[in-house]
């Protein structure tokens, strides 16, 4: 049997190495691994396993320097012809771009790298002809992006393993605007059955328990881990400082410090590396911003009153995939608010509550997508009020007439709430009822105008989703727990290493292989 041909791309963690293996047994030829993180370059040191593998770093990959060993000289630049037919998706290309921009390109400079990429990923795919592309997760760098929207424009099978709030499951789908079909045609061929929280595997079962049970923080735990999020190349306070020199341990502390100021940082970004020092003083400036944010947020913000009728919106933390790409044109969550609030009937009113780890002053990159007059400006929208962000979001649910978002878990979690949910962008629950979709003026109203008349979720219907999820996804974890290995499992994940990479791989076998 002829072997296929396989991209890998973002594979850069333990487990899905061991699932590489597994892939490469059943018969995939792995002709390009674009992967990061230090782990990748063990696994580029495999010449056992991976002798006729071309690796990339994708900190070159961002930078348009190609693999080692690879001559890119004779590559075609795209065609007229070609940048049209990928226009539609331009914008959101040059915004995960931008995400990449720490010294301010000019924006000509940014089209002319979307340019690059392009003419690099329709080289290696003329060089290497792939059968298919495998992605971690919704393509969501610029430089992922673009290989993404030229595969679906050559017809290049797509795998992608979708990442959900259900923490132990994974989807795979091709298309991320469409999502799980296979998830949707099994709803609807099974949408007149009576399934029970019994007929839930343990993982599924224990999940929709904690949402149901009013009383428990089911908040998911990778939210929790991006709280904990630590502010990089922070400078010691001197109590720091007095408790090394109580330890003894002042000397190779200061010694660890000089060395992270002076070393290049190898961030993901356009420009070539930086010194540790010049990476700080850019840390600070962005960590200013964070604070006058904060400041500007809370000045804004008011107690919900609860017996107003309101459409809860819990902004997206960005920038983030959950809304670009997946987000389209609502990627600008002003757009979203202003949509819900031209269409609100006269007595209500829309709580909007920014995610905790926007402002965390670890998320260093809020100011890409939060800037001076963003609070302001949205608080002068008409019947629209800033909640504080330690407000339960369960509670705004609980109370809420709607919940408004463009992916965001709340929607799922208002879902199993029995609220309804206006869905302005592309993701796994979109097809339940009770998600209204929303693209404009006109749907967004159609939508209210029926929640206005009582219309809410089904809980069957809600059970029979959340059914046709169990059997139509895959039992795994390997995203937002890094670096899973064998004994770093703990009960609660309800799978061990060993059935965590034989899922992931048999499942991506018979996506690609057979």
């Amino acid at each position: 049997m002829t072997k296929k041909k396989i991209f890998i791309i973002g594979f850069s963690t333990p487990i899905l190495k061991d699932v590489v293996l597994q892939l490469q047994n059943d018969g995939a030829d792995i002709v390009y691994w674009q992967g990061y993180r230090d782990y990748f370059r063990s696994i580029c040191q495999d010449g056992t396993n991976f002798s006729g593998t071309i690796f990339h770093y994708a900190t070159d990959a961002i930078r348009s320097i190609p693999p080692v060993g690879v001559d890119v000289s004779a590559f075609e630049p795209p065609s007229r012809d070609l940048i049209e037919r990928l226009s539609g998706y331009e914008p959101p290309a040059l915004f995960l771009i931008e995400r990449a921009d720490y010294t301010h390109w000019p924006l000509a400079r940014k089209r002319h790298i979307y340019y690059e990429y392009i003419k690099f990923w329709q080289g290696m795919i003329k060089k290497l002809q792939p059968d298919a592309i495998i992605f971690p997760d919704i393509p969501h760098s610029g430089n992922h992006y673009v290989l993404y929207i030229l595969a679906k424009a050559l017809k290049i099978k797509i795998v992608i393993t979708e990442q959900i709030g259900v923490e132990s499951r994974t989807l795979l789908v091709n298309d991320y605007e469409k999502s799980s079909l296979n998830l949707l045609a099994d709803y609807e061929a099974n949408r007149d059955k009576k399934y029970r929280i019994e007929d839930f595997s343990p993982d599924i079962k224990d999940y929709y328990l904690k949402h149901a049970d009013s009383t428990l923080d089911a908040t998911p735990a990778y939210q929790k881990r991006a709280l904990r999020r630590q502010v990089p190349f922070r400078t010691p306070t001197f109590k720091v400082i007095i408790k090394h020199i109580l330890h003894l341990s002042i000397f190779r502390v200061t010694f660890s410090y000089l060395r992270m100021l002076l070393m290049k940082n190898e961030e993901q970004f356009l420009d070539a590396p930086m010194r540790g020092w010049r990476y700080q003083l850019i840390v600070k400036k962005w960590i200013k911003i964070n604070r006058a944010l904060q400041a500007e947020y809370a000045a804004a913000q008011v107690a919900p009153d609860w017996t107003k009728k309101f459409i809860y919106i819990p902004l997206n933390v960005q920038p983030e995939r959950t809304t670009c790409p997946q987000a389209g044109v609502f990627d600008d969550q002003l757009l979203l608010i202003e949509t819900v609030a031209h269409c609100l009937p006269k007595d209500w009113v829309i709580y909007v509550k920014e995610n905790p780890n926007q402002l965390n002053l670890g998320n260093i990159f809020c100011h890409m997508y939060r800037y001076q007059g963003y609070y302001k400006n949205l608080s002068r929208l008409s019947n629209v009020h800033l909640v504080p962000a330690d407000t339960s979001t369960y509670d705004l649910i609980r109370q809420a007439q709607a919940v408004a978002t463009g992916t965001g878990t709340a929607g799922w979690e208002a879902l199993m709430r029995l609220k309804p949910v206006l869905v302005f962008g592309s993701v796994w629950y979109m097809y339940c009822p009770g998600a209204w979709r929303v693209m404009d003026v006109i749907s967004c109203q159609q939508a209210i105008d029926k929640i206005s008349n009582g219309s809410q979720p089904d809980k069957q219907n809600v059970l029979n989703y959340l059914a046709a999820l169990d059997r139509n996804s895959i039992k795994a974890r390997h995203f937002r727990t890094l670096y899973y290995q064998e004994g770093s499992y703990e009960k609660s994940d309800f799978i061990n290493h060993g059935d965590n990479v034989k899922n992931l791989s048999q499942a991506l076998s018979n996506a690609i292989l057979c």
